[in-house]
């Protein structure tokens, strides 16, 4: 099961231990954001008009769970490989070590997060943009901006040590996306 907003439309494979893995990969296209100029867009990303708001990749994708009714959050490793911050909002007024993070609670995804950390030495380097869950159901997505950005070697070890930790290709996603 996938969120409405969030449906597959083919895969893309993974070299996971010389083996091909195909995860469900979504290619969706948003607004470019043309409103007022943004003081602080985390070294320049892209932003997003969603609904007339500005916004990046990652919380529209996360926004699209939310409109399907998932729950989500944002996962930001940037310079925090050992400790993540779990955003659903972003201040473009203040620099990224100012953001609020968000109350995320969900005991059980932060343990399952924790366990997939440690089976990638340790680190949660690589770890995947967007986290969705309904119910017992879990996807992990990495947004990818279309013949802008491909997966790093980083990530492909995060998605290795989450189907080691048990999860299965269906439970990742990536989210290929551009400007309309």
């Amino acid at each position: 099961m996938f969120p409405k907003l969030l449906q597959p439309n083919g895969t893309e494979d993974f070299i996971i231990s010389d083996k091909i893995v195909q995860i469900p990969k979504c290619t969706t296209r948003f607004k470019k954001w043309e409103g007022v100029e943004l003081k602080e867009t985390f070294g320049n990303k892209p932003v997003i008009d969603m609904d007339g708001n500005p916004m990046f990749a990652e919380l529209a994708i996360m926004n699209r769970f939310i409109q399907s009714g998932w729950n989500a959050i944002w996962v930001e490793v940037y310079a925090k490989a050992r400790n993540p911050i779990y955003l659903s909002t972003w201040d473009f007024e203040k620099r990224y070590k100012d953001q609020a993070p968000s109350a995320f609670q969900e005991k059980i995804l932060l343990e399952m997060l924790s366990e997939i950390a440690k089976l990638n030495n340790n680190s949660y380097g690589g770890c995947w943009d967007v986290l969705g869950w309904i119910g017992n159901q879990v996807l992990i997505v990495e947004s990818k901006r279309l013949k802008k950005d491909r997966v790093q070697k980083t990530q492909n070890r995060w998605l290795e040590a989450g189907l080691k930790y048990g999860l299965k290709p269906e439970n990742f996603m990536v989210v290929h996306w551009d400007f309309q």
